[in-house]
């Protein structure tokens, strides 16, 4: 397995990193939503459930996450009153776009004031056959996210797809947390 592995997500033509990179985007820019309830319902979070989830990848220090995963009940108690409003929110728009599909991972995570994401290329299965899209809760004009050769200031409540598979990296150049809510969304084959 692993060897299959090594050579389905290695970077030889055929991996799946290689076919989403391929893609003729950066950013996609697919609408915009009212985040004010979702907004609502993440002020009743306190910091222990946002440190609940905090990633413990050192690289990763300046983030912490709440997170849900379809069909984790560890996860999906915490961020569940959060999804039902995502979902109602975000799926006409992925609809439109994408066809029939389903959420089965929602990530909210918050950059540190002056922190910032470093550089890397998403990869595995689960995450090269989504549709990875940003969603800004909480930002300003001095947070700049990079993918590809692309950087941008993303908007509060605008709906970006971003190419995952290219390499990207985020910068809170301010004095304020950075908010993102980020939804993988996989279409029915």
């Amino acid at each position: 397995m692993k060897e299959l592995n090594k050579l389905i997500f290695s970077d030889t033509p055929v991996s799946w990193r290689n076919l989403k990179a391929a893609q003729p985007f950066d950013f996609k820019f697919l609408g915009n939503i009212d985040i004010t309830s979702i907004l609502k319902n993440l002020s009743t979070f306190t910091e222990e459930q946002w440190n609940q989830h905090t990633t413990k990848n050192p690289n990763y220090k300046s983030v912490s996450s709440i997170l849900w995963v379809k069909n984790d009940l560890k996860t999906g108690l915490v961020a569940e009153k959060i999804l039902t409003n995502v979902k109602e929110l975000l799926q006409p728009i992925y609809k439109k776009h994408y066809g029939e599909g389903d959420f089965i991972r929602v990530l909210i995570p918050k950059l540190k004031p002056g922190g910032s994401i470093p550089i890397h290329r998403d990869s595995g299965n689960s995450l090269m056959e989504v549709k990875r899209t940003h969603i800004p809760l909480i930002t300003n004009e001095n947070v700049f996210f990079k993918v590809g050769n692309t950087t941008k200031n993303l908007k509060v409540g605008e709906v970006w797809e971003i190419n995952n598979a290219r390499e990207h990296t985020v910068n809170n150049n301010s004095d304020e947390h950075r908010i993102h809510l980020i939804a993988d969304y996989k279409t029915k084959q």
